[in-house]
């Protein structure tokens, strides 16, 4: 248990704030990219011209993604948390695995307007092969080779899998449990990760500030409101996006 700190956040808490910059990522992702950046800048690749809002909106569409970088890391240390504190790690294990199928479909039509997509699967199966490194982490406890290749082999499912964050997701999930104790390594290895995916999540580094603040207090909040938000968010955004599409197009 971690000690209660004057300024801190709650384990609710840091799902809303992780909730809330998924929602802003998703919505330059869902909405301005497949509506108006993409298509547009198509039809300069023709050999058309761009409006001059183009660019206020292309700048406005790179602030969303990168206030958005600050969710994935914020889930995966609220899911280390989470399988430290659950009391029944395989219904954890089971309830990711089944909202994970529950979201492909959402996931596909916001992201690639189409019910079925194999190019990216959606992050619930990243978490879900997170949460499996943990527990063959517990399972292996003390047998440090046997632990890296439990670990090793949940990466390379989610990376064949195209899960989104692939392997690193998974890895990072592991770092968090793994340092849960240690701040200072925890801040260092969570860094490391996440620029190893490149500099367009550096500003996911932002997210280690209010994990640092974490008070490790669960906190008072709708638990089911976190697990229905993703795959009904993303089929509100694709249903939003197909209507200003085709208002834009009249």
């Amino acid at each position: 248990m971690h000690p209660p700190r004057r300024t801190a956040l709650s384990g609710f808490g840091l799902k809303w704030l992780a909730v809330c910059t998924m929602l802003v990522d998703h919505i330059g992702a869902a909405i301005l990219e497949p509506v108006f950046l993409l298509p547009l800048y198509g039809l300069y690749k023709g050999g058309g011209g761009l409006p001059g809002w183009y660019e206020p909106l292309l700048l406005a569409d790179m602030a969303l993604r990168a206030v958005g970088r600050l969710a994935f890391p914020l889930f995966c240390f609220l899911l280390a948390e989470g399988f430290c504190h659950t009391r029944d790690r395989r219904r954890y294990a089971l309830q990711l695995l089944t909202f994970a199928l529950l979201s492909e479909i959402p996931f596909d039509l916001a992201f690639a307007l189409t019910p079925f997509s194999p190019d990216c699967q959606n992050v619930y199966f990243t978490l879900f092969f997170g949460v499996l490194s943990l527990q063959l982490l517990v399972w292996l406890e003390g047998r440090a080779l046997l632990q890296v290749l439990g670990v090793g082999l949940c990466c390379l499912a989610a990376a064949r899998l195209s899960a989104d964050y692939g392997a690193m997701g998974v890895l990072l999930v592991a770092l968090f449990y793994l340092t849960r104790r240690q701040p200072a390594a925890r801040a260092a290895m969570g860094s490391a990760a996440l620029l190893s995916l490149g500099t367009s999540e550096i500003p996911a580094l932002f997210s280690l500030l209010p994990i640092s603040l974490y008070s490790g207090e669960k906190g008072q909040g709708p638990k089911w409101f976190f697990y229905w938000f993703y795959p009904l968010h993303l089929l509100l955004l694709w249903g939003a996006g197909r209507l200003i599409a085709g208002a834009v197009a009249l």
